[in-house]
């Protein structure tokens, strides 16, 4: 009897593993697909005049399970600053930006905390509202942004150039430079 149950134990373990070598390829290929799925549609910088710019993203999530955004990496290096006369002060703006830039600084690294899902098979849009730190001045920057989501999946965005006019002297402290933009999910299209 002992045999027998070596035997059986034998052969359900055989084909266990024959299945396990069938369905590894599809296993892996889906986890990797709902752990790499984001892709960049647009990218695109907003300005208008007497705001601070805004940096929106829009994103495109093909894959049938959720991302969920946790950072945006900024490697920021200053190309031109120039300070502004007038009569404005010279402390160093207070106001809440998702990214705000020390013109002083040659280059910096910054990271933007982010806390949204990107449903499946859809399209989102968002925008991080850059500011600047110091006294105004008019500041053209190089940003090399890196979105980082999911399990420590990452999708580089490329370069984006910006230039700041300094507005410490148009905008009222404590507020925003501009309205926030509403998150927007689109639905792709079913293939």
């Amino acid at each position: 009897m002992p045999r027998i149950r070596l035997l059986l134990v034998w052969a359900v373990c055989l084909g266990a593993g024959l299945t396990a070598v069938r369905l590894a390829p599809a296993a892996v290929a889906s986890w990797r697909s709902r752990r790499q799925a984001l892709e960049l549609d647009s990218i695109r910088v907003i300005t208008r005049a007497g705001a601070f710019p805004l940096i929106e993203i829009t994103l495109r999530n093909p894959a049938r399970s959720i991302s969920f955004l946790t950072t945006l990496d900024a490697e920021v290096a200053t190309r031109l600053r120039r300070g502004q006369a007038g009569g404005c002060s010279g402390d160093p703006a207070a106001w809440d930006y998702d990214l705000l830039i020390d013109g002083r600084r040659a280059a910096e690294h910054d990271t933007v905390p982010l806390s949204q899902l990107v449903d499946p098979e859809s399209l989102h849009r968002f925008a991080i509202a850059v500011g600047q730190a110091g006294p105004p001045a008019h500041g053209e920057y190089e940003l090399t942004l890196m979105l980082r989501y999911n399990e420590r999946a990452t999708l580089p965005l490329g370069h984006v150039e910006l230039s700041i006019d300094g507005l410490g002297c148009v905008l009222a402290p404590g507020g925003r430079p501009v309205r926030p933009m509403r998150v927007e999910r689109v639905r792709l299209p079913k293939a």
